[in-house]
């Protein structure tokens, strides 16, 4: 968790530094400096907008919305509207993302910014892991299976039972072949 006083040090960097697209912005940013209490349930993230509670603030070399809301996925763009379920709902979370230009080079940002818990993950990504899990668990289910066929041979064999012997060498033998062409 960010201390207090680091958030207030950023926006104040932001209000200082940055030219935001919206001027209602710099107003919602002195705000939450003003007030502590909501300060104090404010999370600097990347990808706001994913959250249950997000507001993303723009400079002026942003594409889209100068200033933007969301509250459990309704896309809120009229500031005065932002500004007023920001102050009745101050004891939620509130995400915020602030894009300006070469902002991952500044300490400020750096310093402040927390892991969104509810950022989305690249689909094709998330596809390539299921992928390489299934085929894990398809490897080790036939291991698993190929050790248990080993051990009921042997046990045909001490028994002398030829016929469970033939029976299980040719399912093992199948299995086999089928585990090297996958």
């Amino acid at each position: 968790m960010i201390e207090l006083a680091e958030k207030k040090r950023f926006l104040n960097f932001i209000i200082q530094s940055v030219t935001l697209k919206a001027r209602e912005s710099y107003w919602i940013l002195n705000y939450l400096i003003n007030h502590e209490i909501m300060l104090n349930k404010v999370v600097f993230v990347e990808q706001a907008l994913h959250t249950p509670r997000g507001l993303v603030i723009v400079d002026e070399f942003e594409e889209g919305p100068g200033i933007e809301m969301t509250k459990q996925g309704l896309s809120i763009l009229d500031a005065n509207a932002i500004f007023h379920e920001i102050r009745m709902n101050r004891k939620e979370l509130l995400y915020i993302e602030i894009k300006f230009k070469d902002r991952f080079k500044k300490t400020e940002y750096l310093s402040i910014l927390e892991k969104n818990e509810y950022e989305p993950i690249d689909e094709d990504l998330q596809l390539e892991i299921l992928e390489e899990l299934e085929t894990f668990f398809t490897t080790e289910d036939r291991k698993f299976q190929l050790n248990d066929l080993e051990e009921r041979i042997d046990l045909a064999l001490e028994k002398g039972n030829e016929a469970e012997f033939i029976e299980l060498s040719n399912r093992f033998k199948q299995l086999k072949k089928d585990f090297i062409s996958n």
